[in-house]
């Protein structure tokens, strides 16, 4: 733009109009055409930048484009330095992507809890479900064509088994026929299992606990056993007898009153007796021994 000094001489220091004063020879600033044409191209300028068309008959045009202008200036995309982050436009009551990303990892989280790897996703329980809207119902309906829960073989409809009753029943009718007469303990407990034939023979039964060397241990007897001394078996059950002696006379193990083992002299050195010992029957050894072990 020009400055009225910028096209004559008559405009003082500061290129500006001077009032002319002809008593005092001070001479008034001259109007150049290249002044009015600058100022006039000025306007133009305003007017036409601001999208308007030059109307000779408008005088308010340099008004519109000074509005025009302001209101394109004061849009959204033609402010400079604008901010670009919700923190610093102030703004409080969003969430920032990043806020945003973490609810929802949260939310889906707490959706899948604890679920294995298989089931943590819709799909993957609506496959598990076979994909039946309605599975709760055709479950329930699954169900209802089943047995109940039952105690008995009558309740779960089974006819070709034995129950308890039935196959005592069958099994007492078979002792106490032809073979045998009644079955159980002399004694009234599991000691002396006896089972009586149909003849009245009374016949002992074995007792697996009741076995030979089942639950027995030998033990070293010698400090509470002498010799041509009678002891008795009163353990209920068969013992063993193991004697060594150095003895050079003869010597022997009676059990009941029969010799059992025994040995002479024929040669110095130890000699090894054993002999099994039935319930209730009395045994005895005589002549010096150095070990005397019973399997009781």
């Amino acid at each position: 733009m020009q400055r009225v000094g910028d096209s004559t001489s008559t405009a003082n220091g500061s290129k500006e109009f001077v009032r002319g004063q002809p008593g005092t020879g001070v001479v008034a600033t001259l109007i150049t055409v290249e002044w009015l044409n600058a100022v006039q191209r000025e306007l133009v300028n305003a007017i036409v930048g601001a999208g308007l068309t030059i109307d000779p008959g408008d005088d308010s045009q340099l008004f519109k484009a000074v509005q025009a202008i302001q209101a394109a200036a004061f849009t959204w995309a033609k402010l400079s330095g604008k901010p670009t982050t919700i923190s610093a436009s102030g703004i409080t009551d969003v969430f920032s992507k990043t806020e945003t990303s973490t609810a929802i990892q949260q939310a889906v989280a707490a959706l899948v809890a604890s679920s294995p790897a298989a089931l943590d996703t819709l799909k993957e329980l609506a496959d598990a479900l076979g994909n039946d809207p309605n599975f709760a119902a055709t479950v329930t309906n699954a169900l209802a064509g089943k047995a109940s829960k039952s105690t008995t073989l009558g309740g779960y409809g089974i006819g070709d088994a034995y129950t308890k009753t039935e196959s005592n029943g069958l099994l007492n009718s078979k002792l106490n026929s032809s073979f045998c007469a009644s079955a159980g303990f002399t004694d009234g407990t599991a000691a002396q299992p006896v089972m009586t034939h149909s003849n009245g023979t009374a016949v002992g039964l074995a007792r697996q606990d009741a076995a030979f060397a089942v639950g027995q241990t030998w033990q070293d007897v010698k400090a509470s056993r002498a010799a041509n001394t009678n002891y008795t078996n009163t353990t209920g059950r068969p013992i063993q007898v193991n004697i060594v002696t150095a003895d050079a006379n003869a010597r022997s193990i009676t059990v009941g009153g029969v010799v059992a083992a025994y040995t002479f002299a024929t040669y110095g050195g130890n000699y090894f007796l054993t002999a099994t010992i039935p319930p209730g029957s009395t045994y005895s050894y005589s002549g010096t021994f150095s070990n005397w072990a019973e399997l009781r």
